[in-house]
């Protein structure tokens, strides 16, 4: 079943592996003392709340050798007319110009299968293009995680990206 992972960067410190997909969280806490594990703990249950079936959380580094993976995909053509691809290299690959002060990035992943069989038409549409948009199911899902972490943690600003 096909899935969708998100990036989405904030301040707890952990490191699990990166992901493909973000969201950006531009302020570190300021208002309450902050136990990272017991942070990191609350942000991953309340992204299961949210539907997402897993969640990461890494730190905010250059990612030098996937750099070099996605220029050779890039060399190859493998994005096919997609050449926005080709823009903003070193964004793709380092979250931290993103938004300045990033430390961590918080990786979240959610099936967006969906639960209706699509008709039985003379052509094939991928089953992820049936049912609503998930650029805007997740987008709104980040935004609503973004929020309860301003309010358990904040004041926090942020930024949301779905397919970046």
């Amino acid at each position: 079943m096909p899935s969708e992972r998100i990036k989405f960067v904030h301040y707890d410190g952990e490191n699990p592996a990166f992901p493909v997909r973000r969201g950006l969280i531009s302020e570190p806490y300021k208002t309450k003392t902050l136990d990272q594990y017991a942070a990191s703990r609350w942000i991953k249950e309340k992204g299961k709340e949210l539907g997402f079936s897993r969640i990461g959380i890494a730190k905010a580094e250059e990612l030098t050798e996937e750099r070099k993976q996605l220029r050779e995909w890039l060399n190859r053509g493998y994005h096919g007319e997609m050449t926005y691809m080709e823009n903003y290299l070193d964004k793709r690959t380092d979250p931290r110009l993103l938004v300045e002060g990033t430390r961590s990035v918080i990786v979240l992943a959610y099936n967006y299968y969906p639960a209706e069989n699509p008709p039985n038409d003379s052509f094939k549409i991928s089953r992820y293009a049936y049912g609503k948009d998930y650029h805007w199911i997740l987008k709104g899902k980040l935004k609503e995680l973004l929020n309860q972490i301003d309010q358990q943690y904040g004041p926090v600003s942020g930024r949301v990206f779905v397919d970046s």
